[in-house]
């Protein structure tokens, strides 16, 4: 590929990232990243059949995480007059974690690929400490700010060790994160020349999906400086222990560490992409299973960390039930982006793992599994997950039962006069039998909503109680399923009328049999509804 050298570069910070490297030499050449990405051959211009080339509106995370191969790294030296090592020192393959093979046929790409799609290895967000991204006061760096770490993409780092602060993750302004686009890009507003590298890039206003792209105005965007932000105090305490937990940590994927001991899973070595994999699979148990390892989180304010995480994950998983059915990733399944709460995460973590042998951890991991009440479904998924280790999967098994082959029965469940049971749980400590019923009592695991209405409705001589928990679940599950068959509509109706030669409401009208002007109310209202749903979800 011929390319030119830019006219004007900029020399890399230490320890910058390339998603940061491009924030700041766009900004000094006044063009959006989306242009330096195509310049320096990050990026292929977009082609159309019939249609000029233009700028991708989008710059995946894995773009400006590492180049894809030899060629792609000279060409982007070449253009931004960098030496080779320069270039690469900017990439994220320089942890061990993800120092994969370069990409090509065969395992390697595969390889690469799981690296970077597991959330516990790479994010695209970008933590942040605002001391360090100020910058030192030099002129290039009060001018285009500090740098952009590539230990920031690391869900194990969250503690700055030289300003001895908690990272920050969500702007204090609109609370987005430095990847708010779904699906997760590298860099907001990648068409945008205008925004600072140190400003937030979130956009903050929606157009409405009738009006064409082309005549679309430009949404503001954020623009909060990032470096204005306070972060929460700490005691010195938890902050040396989260400080010594994230060396550790690093010491297994970071390159010049002064360490020979590869990390270890429960007594066993694995290599760091497999412990970051254990680590995830295992924090998904914990966050599953809140507030069973309580007792395991070194202090109260950690533990209050993972308290609002977890009810926040409750809060994505009933908003986003629709989209999981659909094949989108478990809410649970991604580390926290607060750092605090992902700190507090892998302090137990740490413990669960660093035990001695399998068998010194097996009842812990058997109890994490069977007290998962927040999604059943998703904890089992972990326990049979085809990425664990064999020491994982080990613990995991189900232990065999030596003498007598069942069980005494459970103790029965204790229940509060104060607290009467409702709605899905009336109905299942009525109607649950045989492993059902031992599951309810003791896990408190519930029946399927059908199974509990069924067997409701079978009922020859329900109480009132259970008529009533009856006629409550049947108009919840009534407006949920009305609430996804709108949304559906919704979803055709936009697919038809974003097409580059919209379908006409007319023509749309007349294959439904209904009018013009009711399927345009329809539609109106149905975009309503979908906007405040996406509201009250973020």
């Amino acid at each position: 590929m011929d390319v030119l050298p830019l006219p004007r570069s900029l020399d890399p910070l230490p320890d910058e990232s390339l998603r940061g490297y491009v924030l700041r030499l766009s900004y000094r050449l006044e063009i959006s990243p989306a242009q330096l990405t195509v310049l320096t051959g990050l990026m292929p211009a977009v082609r159309r059949l019939g249609l000029p080339a233009h700028l991708p509106h989008q710059i995946p995370s894995r773009r400006l995480a590492f180049f894809d191969d030899a060629s792609a790294l000279g060409v982007f030296a070449e253009s931004t007059r960098l030496t080779r090592q320069e270039a690469e020192n900017l990439q994220m393959r320089s942890f061990s974690a993800l120092r994969l093979p370069d990409r090509g046929k065969g395992a390697s790409d595969d390889l690469r690929r799981a690296a970077f799609e597991t959330p516990w290895v790479f994010t695209a967000a970008s933590r942040w400490c605002p001391q360090c991204l100020a910058g030192d006061g030099s002129p290039v760096q009060t001018e285009f700010g500090g740098s952009w770490r590539k230990q920031w993409h690391l869900p194990v780092v969250f503690i700055c060790p030289e300003h001895m602060t908690v990272l920050v993750a969500r702007c204090r302004v609109c609370g987005h994160t430095t990847s708010a686009q779904s699906p997760p890009c590298a860099v907001g507003r990648a068409t945008d020349p205008s925004l600072h590298p140190l400003r937030c890039r979130a956009t903050v206003a929606t157009v409405p999906q009738k009006v064409p792209y082309s005549l679309r105005p430009r949404t503001p965007a954020c623009a909060a400086t990032l470096t204005d932000l306070a972060t929460p105090p700490l005691e010195v305490a938890d902050l040396r222990r989260l400080l010594k937990l994230q060396t550790r940590l690093l010491q297994h994927i970071e390159p010049g560490q002064p360490t020979t001991e590869p990390p270890t899973v429960l007594g066993r070595a694995v290599d760091p992409l497999q412990y970051l994999t254990d680590t995830a699979l295992t924090a998904g148990l914990i966050l599953l299973s809140w507030p069973a390892t309580r007792r395991l989180c070194p202090s109260r304010t950690l533990a209050a960390a993972i308290d609002t995480e977890v009810e926040l994950r409750l809060r994505q998983s009933d908003a986003s039930s629709a989209a999981a059915r659909r094949g989108f990733r478990s809410p649970w399944a991604a580390p926290p982006t607060d750092a605090l709460a992902c700190a507090a995460l892998l302090c137990i973590t740490h413990k669960l793992l660093g035990k001695p042998s399998p068998d010194s951890a097996r009842d812990t991991f058997q109890e994490l599994i069977g007290r998962a009440k927040h999604d059943p479904r998703t904890a089992n998924a972990i326990r049979t997950s085809s990425r664990r280790s064999s020491t994982l999967a080990e613990v995991f098994r189900r232990t065999p039962m030596r003498g007598n082959m069942h069980p005494p029965p459970p103790p029965p469940r204790a229940r509060s006069a104060t607290s009467p049971l409702t709605g899905l749980e009336l109905l299942t400590d009525r109607y649950a039998t045989g492993p059902a019923a031992l599951a309810w009592h003791e896990r408190g695991e519930l029946l399927p909503l059908e199974d509990a209405l069924a067997a409701a409705r079978a009922d020859p001589s329900p109480t009132p109680d259970i008529a009533i928990a009856l006629v409550k679940l049947t108009m919840e599950r009534t407006k949920r399923i009305l609430r996804e068959l709108d949304r559906d509509e919704y979803e055709a109706l936009t697919i038809a009328r974003n097409l580059p030669k919209p379908v006409s409401w007319a023509e749309l009208a007349a294959a439904v049999g209904m009018s013009t002007q009711g399927i345009h109310q329809q539609y109106a209202r149905q975009q309503l509804f979908v906007t405040r749903s996406y509201r009250r979800m973020v």
